[in-house]
């Protein structure tokens, strides 16, 4: 009978809940994968420099940039506007030996004309 007491007394032990307080744990954050996005990311846009465009001939700058949003003829000049959502381009074209040649760029409503350069070409892809 003492035996079968000791074993009774054993089991309560077992089974009777634990006196000390349980562990707090810390949540473990989910981890996701992370999809990189391109969109806001610009393509390598191979825009010539305003050096690089003033005394080309007419023909030249058609091929680097496009037609012009609008031509207007002045006494022996030519200026050419694109126009784009960040700023307008003024090319100034004088006549040379054979066509009209670039003799003076500006641009408004962007930071530089070489800025502005890069979005005409980017608005001409």
């Amino acid at each position: 009978m003492l035996l079968g007491l000791a074993a009774c007394a054993a089991t309560d032990e077992a089974v009777s809940p634990s006196t000390a307080p349980p562990q707090a744990t810390t949540p473990q954050p989910i981890q996701t994968a992370r999809v990189p996005t391109t969109t806001n990311v610009e393509p390598d846009i191979k825009a010539p420099k305003p050096a690089e465009i003033l005394g080309s001939p007419s023909s030249k700058l058609v091929s680097a940039l496009g037609s012009a949003t609008l031509v207007r003829t002045d006494i022996g000049a030519e200026i050419w506007q694109y126009r784009t959502d960040d700023c307008v381009l003024f090319v100034f074209l004088y006549p040379s030996e054979t066509e009209m040649a670039v003799k003076h760029i500006d641009s408004r409503g962007g930071p530089s004309p070489e800025n502005c350069i890069r979005s005409v070409v980017k608005t001409k892809l």
